[in-house]
């Protein structure tokens, strides 16, 4: 969720843009079925800039972190290997439909995350 955050936040009022930008990385890895770990890496790494993009058009700097795409895309990089790597391959053992059976509790865990932060940071704003 670290890596993500980098880059992006949802509002109080857009939990689900989570299960959205999560979503992206999942159906590139299902529909890629049979290609190489990188070339699947890379495909993620293309598409969040477009959504990162769209999100900066639409809400600013108010989800989408950083000055510039040049500024977050290490960041996106980085998310996306994380995706790959840990999310697909190590917590659902390369397996597409462990992937899809366990992204539900994905997308819960991840928007508990950023409640949190959200809530953590409306503290501090407050001097609580």
């Amino acid at each position: 969720m670290e890596l993500l955050l980098a880059f992006y936040s949802p509002g109080p009022s857009e939990q689900s843009t989570i299960q959205s930008i999560l979503l992206i990385a999942q159906k590139i890895i299902i529909r890629q079925n049979g290609r190489p770990g990188q070339e699947i890496e890379e495909q993620i790494s293309a598409e969040m800039p477009a959504f990162w993009l769209k999100e900066r058009r639409h809400h600013r700097s108010l989800t989408a972190h950083g000055e510039s795409l040049e500024d977050v895309l290490p960041s996106i990089l980085d998310y996306a290997r994380y995706y790959y790597q840990v999310i697909f391959q190590e917590m659902a053992q390369g397996e597409r439909k462990q992937l899809q059976h366990r992204f539900r509790s994905l997308v819960r865990g991840c928007e508990a995350v950023c409640r949190e932060r959200l809530h953590e940071t409306s503290e501090y704003k407050n001097g609580d």
